[in-house]
């Protein structure tokens, strides 16, 4: 069903739609980079700025940290509790000073509980010139012990951690560590995160909303253009059929007149008329004929003209009954097997006994006479076309396949996917020496389609073609 509502959409709607998909596409695309490149602009400038002074705080607690080394000689008697020696600040929220062995030396964080966790972080790394490392931590302040005014809050807590080396006597090397607690700046991006792509969504939304308006009016003038020209066709296809059905009842009713020729009388040379058969009858005989074959090839093409514009004002009208398809196929088979014969092509229908379907008999009945008309007239002398019918015997989850195979030149890859436009020829000149005008595969692709069904060709260069119609057992 909603393969029937997507197909029977109105081309234009289609088309606008696709317009507007396409617009904020690339609006969507464009506020995308957008985003990525502000967040990330944003992130590198502020963590760069946090960055730079966390490394500045690192070498000035470093230089005093080596100035004391120089009076006191002694790492054990620098008093690193002391804030105001280190210049330890509301963001600094730990630094340590480790021995070359690996033991704490001295150290001060803002919540002393979390010393255990903390010194895991910076255990056995050996940080490089101007590195930092960002680390996370889980707290829970109801686990934890001591004054509410000494518990971390409950959370995450986003820390920058930086280190460097320095000389605590007797060339022995300690590691200084610091860090700060930048997790007000990683909440605020992701807020900045969220804000931004609230914006890009709302960007979106009311792009969207432009986008099909204006894609609305831009289609307006073509819509207008293109309901004239189809309701010309339509009007126009169904005018001719009129005269064209006068001009064909006159041509049989002179079919059915005998003979007239002129007789001259030898003694007086009066001119007489008379009835009969002679030569002077000969001309007039095929000027007939003549005439039938192009009436006959105007009609058809008219109800062709008029059988599409129906088709694309959504006007077809279809049966929907279930019934055997094999009584039609052989029937439609034996009907075009004089055509076959005068270029000694042979029809062979491989079916079985019974082959369901549901839909309209007569419109599929079209569909495999435009498929052998099309086979007969690119097969070579000599050769045969064959038919295949099968059926799923389930009607729910059933399968109607038509398939119509010939040896022809075959159809090139390029030409597949154009082949059942109107009045599109992959040979122009064979075409007009064999009378086709390119309507008859438009005509079955809008039939099968109605029928909720796919035509389609395999073709193979030099080996034939294979046409085939696969249409729902149940498709209604």
């Amino acid at each position: 069903m909603i393969n029937r509502l997507f197909k029977n959409k109105d081309v234009f709607a289609q088309t606008q739609a696709r317009l507007t998909l396409l617009y904020v596409g690339l609006l969507s695309l464009f506020l995308a980079v957008f985003v990525v490149v502000v967040y990330w602009l944003l992130s590198l400038v502020i963590y760069n700025e946090q960055k730079k002074e966390l490394l500045s705080f690192l070498d000035q607690s470093t230089n005093v940290i080596e100035k004391q080394m120089k009076d006191n000689r002694q790492a054990e008697e620098i008093d690193l509790n002391d804030r105001n020696l280190l210049g330890f600040g509301n963001d600094q929220f730990f630094y340590y000073l480790i021995g070359a062995d690996g033991a704490l030396i001295a150290g001060k964080e803002v919540f002393p509980v979390l010393r255990p966790e903390l010194l895991e972080l910076v255990k056995n790394w050996k940080p490089g010139n101007n590195e930092v490392s960002y680390e996370t931590i889980t707290t829970d302040a109801a686990s934890a012990d001591g004054m509410p005014e000494d518990r971390p809050p409950a959370g995450k807590l986003s820390l920058m951690i930086a280190g460097k080396p320095v000389l605590t006597g007797q060339g022995s090397s300690s590691i200084f560590y610091v860090a700060k607690n930048i997790s007000q700046q990683h909440s605020l991006f992701q807020w900045l995160l969220c804000i931004l792509i609230g914006v890009a969504a709302s960007f979106t939304i009311v792009a969207f909303l432009i986008g099909r308006y204006m894609s609305h009016r831009a289609m307006l003038p073509i819509a207008e253009s293109y309901e004239r020209q189809r309701t010309f066709t339509a009007d126009a296809s169904h005018e001719l059929r009129t005269p064209l059905s006068v001009l064909m009842m006159s041509i049989n009713a002179l079919e059915l007149e005998p003979p007239v020729h002129t007789v001259r009388d030898n003694t007086s040379g009066a001119a007489r008329s008379g009835k009969g058969a002679g030569d002077d009858n000969d001309f007039v005989s095929k000027t007939l004929a003549t005439m039938k074959d192009e009436v006959k090839r105007m009609t058809r093409l008219v109800g062709d003209l008029l059988l599409l514009a129906r088709s694309d004002a959504s006007e077809l009208e279809l049966e929907h009954k279930m019934f055997d398809f094999r009584p039609i196929a052989e029937k439609t088979v034996r009907s075009m097997e004089t055509l076959a014969a005068a270029r000694s092509i042979r029809l062979e229908l491989e079916a079985p006994n019974r082959t369901m379907m549901r839909g309209d008999a007569e419109r599929m009945k079209q569909v495999l006479y435009i498929l052998l008309d099309n086979a007969i007239k690119f097969s070579p002398e000599g050769e045969r076309i064959i038919i295949q019918l099968s059926a799923s015997p389930s009607e729910r989850r059933g399968l109607f396949r038509l398939t119509v195979q010939d040896k022809g030149p075959g159809i090139k890859a390029a030409d597949a996917a154009r082949i059942f436009d109107r009045f599109y020829r992959t040979d122009k000149v064979r075409t007009r020496r064999t009378s086709g005008h390119g309507l008859g595969l438009a005509i079955a692709k809008q039939i099968v389609e109605a029928h909720d069904g796919k035509i389609g060709v395999w073709p193979e260069v030099g080996k034939g073609s294979t046409f085939y119609v696969m249409i729902p057992v149940a498709y209604k």
